[in-house]
């Protein structure tokens, strides 16, 4: 796989960010939006959009084929994805702190 500048290099992550961006998801758009983005909580936040979103298509289809295992699984997906966001802006608000030092 050739290395794309600016792309991460993590396939996983490489392949969410693709998924997503199928699915018209603005994964990578939102997380360049934060206004004081670090190094440190930047793949966090970017895991935890494509997370969030995966999540949520996941319910979805649990909701049109009444798939109540896909709904769950969807659900926590989803909230892992928020837990993923939180700790990728906890680590950008301590190295703001840290570099206001």
């Amino acid at each position: 796989m050739q290395k794309v500048p600016g792309m991460p290099n993590n396939p996983r992550l490489v392949r969410s960010l693709a998924t997503a961006a199928l699915l018209g998801i603005g994964v990578v758009e939102s997380a360049a939006a934060d206004p004081m983005p670090t190094p440190a909580g930047a793949m966090d936040r970017i895991t935890g959009l494509a997370n969030e979103a995966t999540g949520s298509v996941k319910q979805g289809l649990g909701d049109l084929t009444d798939d109540r295992g896909l709904q769950a699984e969807g659900k926590v997906q989803e909230l892992k994805g928020r837990v993923q966001q939180g700790i990728g802006e906890t680590k950008d608000a301590a190295e703001t702190a840290r570099s206001r030092f």
